[in-house]
């Protein structure tokens, strides 16, 4: 088998190029962010890096096995009398099923080779870029260690990723009857397999349910599950693509008749027959549009609801900052330490923000809400947690939490009050001494009422400093969004243009035909730009499909928490990701259609 793949691989170079380089692509991405993870280790400086990456090396997974399933999936429908032939030369369904798994593995293994080896270089690269756009601090520097471990799993992903896109079409492959070799008809009019409609209803299904339980989920988990959700749906609509895009198309061409008279009616009719083709085309839009307009719209949207959670919390007017604070200058206000701890809860850790404060004026600086138990007990080893967060880790009002500090301490403590705090999250209260602040003087005083006069010191209101704290983290999350976008508008542009180079060259005598009935160049050219039209509008409806489902089940979670976070959709980075996705398309059908017009070529008789 290994023998009969090779050789078709060395025939079919140009159609599997697509898929070669998506894999190429997905398994550097992954190397490289394996290898920075690695390297990175417990440094809390690469803690947002790390969560980054790890959706980054997520959604190229995901993508490229949708991509190389489409791949496969059109190759094998363009090589159907090939596998009918083999079948009557007396090839059983497992065998034509192994060849196409093999072509697979092959594929795979020597783009992973490539895309591990790459990885290295690439890890620069993204240090570079992460430190530019400040997600990681310039200074921080990153040693090359533990580079076997991520360079082998990126590259057993790759075969893995390989098979797994490959099964549906070997399958389908497999399932070819031998008395397809006789067909000579250029229609695809099959209908789509009922196991099909199955799967695709039943990724639909997945989506619609994930949506249900975006309330449910704690406000770190929303994005990540608001990408999920947009998943399964692309991939059901990919499913049962080729039983509505080709009508849609038809559907979204049908008004240029009007104007464009015969090319559009002729274009129209082709993405009516061309059934696989048209649904090829249309799934690596749908899938950037569903994946990156989720991704962007749900960015700032929690964006949004983080704000208008952490005003909820910060009630004070004013933070102080500067040397030598005393707080007694300062009557009624709060010494406050933000920092972090590691919770050991539930059979594992988790990171979680804490704030070291001193229980004196705690209620006239911080929005707490319904307190249960004795703030005033807040000294020593002790802490106040949401009481929902309490709720997940498992400690009641007196129980011990197993935390470590920021400095790497390990210590118990007695869990004195519980605080419904602000909808979506909440700080762990500790005492100020024991975060870091010690003796010696507080990082910052919270202040409620008339600005204070300190010598020497900084003074900003609160609302400035939330802002300027959501604008630091937003960035980092905006740029996660942008380049996970333009990360999918790649894997578009390998996809669209594999299948449009792939069917295209089998179009020549088709294009040859409606020369000798009298149309000229042009026209041919405007049927071939009717149907990328056609295409991209229909992959851009059914990905904002997916979009609004997945951002409009986000909001309202958010909504339902009590907080008001507008809809605004950051409409200028979707338009530019949809004119990037239709451009794409238009390009490359119209430079194959004039390569394939420069080619000369007879049509067939008949």
């Amino acid at each position: 088998m290994l023998l009969v793949a090779l050789a078709s691989l060395r025939e079919r170079r140009v159609s599997f190029a697509g898929a070669f380089l998506t894999l190429v692509f997905g398994v550097t991405l992954v190397s490289a962010a394996g290898l920075v993870v690695s390297a990175a280790g417990d440094d809390p400086a690469w803690s947002e890096a790390g969560s980054l990456l790890a959706l980054f090396a997520g959604l190229g997974a995901f993508l490229t096995v949708f991509v190389v399933a489409s791949t496969v999936g059109f190759t094998v429908s363009l090589r159907r009398k090939e596998f009918a032939l083999l079948r009557m030369a007396g090839a059983d369904p497992g065998q034509v099923f192994r060849v196409v798994q093999a072509e697979a593995l092959v594929l795979g293994a020597a783009a992973a080779l490539v895309g591990a080896v790459l990885g290295l270089p690439a890890r620069s690269v993204l240090v570079a870029v992460l430190k530019a756009r400040g997600v990681v601090p310039g200074g921080v520097e990153l040693p090359v260690t533990g580079v076997a471990g991520p360079l082998l799993l990126a590259f057993g992903l790759g075969l893995v990723v390989a098979v797994l896109g490959a099964w549906p079409a070997a399958r389908r492959a497999g399932a070819i009857s031998p008395v397809e070799a006789f067909r000579e008809a250029g229609a695809d009019t099959r209908p789509v397999p009922l196991g099909r409609w199955v799967l695709g209803l039943l990724a639909l299904g997945a989506g619609l349910g994930l949506l249900a339980l975006l309330p449910r989920v704690p406000v770190e988990g929303r994005l990540p599950l608001a990408l999920f959700v947009a998943q399964p749906l692309v991939v059901g609509l990919a499913l049962i693509g080729p039983a509505v895009v080709p009508g849609a198309t038809a559907l979204a061409v049908a008004p240029l008749e009007r104007f464009a008279g015969v090319t559009a009616l002729v274009a129209r009719q082709n993405l009516r027959t061309a059934v696989r083709r048209t649904a090829s085309c249309a799934a690596p839009v749908l899938a950037t549009i569903g994946i990156t307009g989720s991704l962007l719209a749900g960015t700032d949207l929690l964006g949004a609801a983080s704000r208008a959670d952490a005003a909820l919390l910060h009630t004070s007017d004013y933070r102080v900052t500067g040397p030598r604070l005393d707080p007694a200058a300062v009557p009624g206000s709060v010494p406050a330490v933000d920092s972090s701890v590691t919770a050991f809860v539930n059979r594992g850790s988790r990171s979680v923000a804490a704030l070291g404060v001193t229980r004196e004026h705690l209620a006239d600086v911080l929005g707490l809400g319904a307190v249960t138990g004795d703030l005033d007990a807040l000294t020593g080893d002790t802490a106040a947690l949401p009481a929902r967060q309490a709720a997940a880790f498992g400690v009641p009002l007196g129980g011990v939490l197993d935390l470590a500090l920021a400095d790497g301490t390990r210590l118990g403590v007695r869990v004195v009050a519980l605080y419904e705090g602000p909808p979506l999250t909440g700080p762990v209260l500790l005492p100020a001494d024991l975060v870091g602040a010690g003796s010696g003087p507080p990082p910052a005083l919270l202040v409620r009422g008339g600005r204070p006069d300190v010598p020497g010191a900084t003074v900003v209101s609160t609302q400035d400093w939330l802002a300027s704290s959501a604008g630091r983290r937003e960035d980092g999350m905006r740029l996660g969004a942008e380049l996970l976008s333009w990360f999918a508008l790649l894997y578009t542009l390998f996809a669209v243009a594999n299948t449009v180079v792939m069917s295209f060259a089998r179009r020549s005598a088709e294009f040859a035909r409606l020369r000798v009935l009298g149309a000229s160049p042009g026209q041919v050219l405007r049927v071939a730009l009717w149907e990328a039209v056609g295409i991209a509008a229909t992959g851009l409806v059914l990905g904002a499909a997916a979009t609004a489902l997945a951002v409009g089940g986000l909001w309202q979670a958010l909504r339902a928490t009590g907080l008001d976070v507008p809809l605004d959709l950051p409409w200028g980075a979707l338009v530019a990701v949809a004119a990037g996705c239709a451009a794409v398309l238009l390009g490359t059908s119209l430079t194959a259609t004039v390569v394939v017009l420069r080619t000369p070529r007879r049509p067939p008789a008949g």
